[in-house]
């Protein structure tokens, strides 16, 4: 891969992230009012069907979001014939999906989600239509306009349900939000995408990548059972109230996962793709990806182990002190949810999503197994513990499969690769279970910036004896008198 293109990624992530990071920044500042106006029970229960929205909106996709940008072939023909495809298929599953909030209502015993699926249909219909001009953003690399879009969306989303909730309108106000950011996105897209999106009877173009597409969606539609699956078995057997507290700790851990891999996974796979066919080149710029996704997951997974109880309490109130355990046991599966987040992307850019269906038939019976013995302790922490087993096991196995296809050969022609930023996660680990262990403060503000301050110094320290503030460099630019003390002293002295 030239040096050119190298720029050109780390320019692409360096957009995505300013889009990112300035959506997670406000949609953490609006969660905490809606927080402190909506009860857990009200969250909890919003949370439930959700869970099942999710699952019809993979079939609004079906893959082809991912396909057409793999695919490099397609013209302007093709683009309307898959559209179209996709209004039919968002009508359908929008009227399907009304029908099946009769059946929710049944399963959980409550009326309210009858009422609240006919809302959440309007938001499918609109999902569907939008798959294929948020494909084309991301085909033609439109990342500046995507992260302008996630922001404006964020906040206009959000803004409209702290109004909502301060008029009384309970968990609806949530929903609306959904519905307004998913409409706001499809307009977006519509305009920017510049495409000629015109309905069409000839809806031959989907056979050009359904071989593609179908393997992903297969993909996509196991990956959703195994993050879903202790939602729903939770919200079933334990009450939708624990079900809020869970909810609230295992989606504050995955504001990092996501907001860190998924910064760069969307722009790695419209770039990648032009190599498909050299995997060599991919691997190569895999192995960076990778150094730099550890070098963060470390800090901020020892953050949220040792301060887990602040950051509740700070964020969203003594309300939900029965969140605060879950997410400290949680948080050791960040780094493992972040590596394994991005393997599905490296596989789409080498055009095998059948071998990432293959990856998934294996981690969902993990999942399967750990979620039900975590059920079966009947309570939050044994279910916490249960899902850092399962994501370390889906980390074996996602790896195992990358070595076997190619990264092996890679790996073996680079010295020392990962293995710093393994020790560094080994040693921030223990560190940040101590730091929570022996350091005890009263007031929730000290306490914070003191267990803080602690994990960012061993931090420090591990960079400084690993020599990874080089990589941080990279990425960041400019020259450190810290790298260069770390990288020409103390990696002489300990390597």
């Amino acid at each position: 891969m030239t040096k050119q293109k190298e720029t050109k990624i780390k320019k692409s992530v360096l957009i995505n992230a300013m889009g990112k990071y300035s959506s997670v920044i406000f949609q953490l500042i609006f969660s905490v009012v809606l927080s402190r106006i909506l009860t857990p029970a009200e969250f909890g229960v919003v949370s439930v069907i959700n869970v099942f929205v999710v699952f019809f909106e993979l079939f609004s996709d079906l893959g082809i979001g991912t396909a057409i940008v793999q695919n490099k072939e397609l013209d302007d023909h093709d683009i309307q014939g898959i559209f179209s495809f996709t209004c039919l298929l968002g009508v359908g599953l929008s009227l399907i999906f009304s029908l099946f909030s009769f059946l929710i209502a049944n399963f959980y015993n409550n009326k309210v989600y009858i009422n609240l699926g006919m809302l959440f249909s309007v938001s499918i219909l609109l999902t569907s239509i939008n798959v294929v001009p948020n494909a084309i953003l991301m085909r033609d690399k439109k990342f500046i306009s995507v992260s302008i879009r996630t922001v404006i969306s964020c906040v206009v989303g959000y803004a409209v349900a702290i109004a909502l909730a301060f008029k009384g309108f309970s968990y609806y106000a949530l929903v609306i939000r959904t519905i307004i950011t998913v409409a706001f996105l499809l307009v977006w897209n519509l305009v920017f995408s510049k495409g000629v999106f015109r309905f069409t009877n000839d809806l031959k173009s989907i056979k050009k990548i359904w071989n593609y597409s179908a393997f992903q969606f297969g993909a996509s539609f196991l990956n959703y059972f195994q993050r879903n699956l202790d939602s729903i078995l939770v919200g079933k057997y334990m009450g939708e109230e624990i079900q809020g507290y869970y909810n609230k700790s295992y989606t504050l851990m995955q504001y990092p996962v996501s907001y860190l891999s998924q910064v760069i996974t969307p722009v790695l796979h419209p770039i990648l793709s032009d190599y498909q066919n050299q995997k060599n080149i991919i691997f190569k710029q895999y192995i960076k990806v990778l150094q730099l996704l550890l070098i963060i997951g470390v800090l901020v997974a020892g953050l949220f182990i040792s301060c887990a109880e602040e950051i509740i309490y700070v964020m969203f109130g003594s309300q939900w002190s029965l969140a605060v355990e879950p997410l400290r046991i949680i948080s050791f599966s960040i780094v493992p949810q972040m590596v394994t987040g991005t393997i599905g992307c490296i596989m789409q850019s080498m055009g095998d999503t059948k071998g990432l269906f293959k990856i998934c038939c294996v981690t969902i019976v993990i999942s399967g197994l750990g979620i039900l013995a975590g059920i079966g302790t009947r309570t939050l922490t044994g279910l916490a513990y249960c899902i850092v087993v399962i994501y370390w096991l889906h980390l074996m196995v996602g790896a195992g499969e990358l070595l076997r296809r190619g990264m092996g050969t890679v790996m073996k022609n680079e010295h020392m690769l990962l293995w710093p930023e393994i020790l560094m996660l080994a040693v921030m680990y223990v560190a940040s279970w101590l730091v929570y262990q022996f350091i005890s403060i009263d007031n929730l503000f000290i306490s914070l910036v003191v267990k803080g301050v602690a994990v960012v110094i061993v931090y420090e320290i591990l960079l400084c004896t690993t020599g990874r503030y080089r990589i941080l460099k990279d990425v960041l630019g400019g020259n450190t008198w810290r790298n260069h003390y770390c990288k020409d002293i103390l990696m002489k002295k300990f390597f």
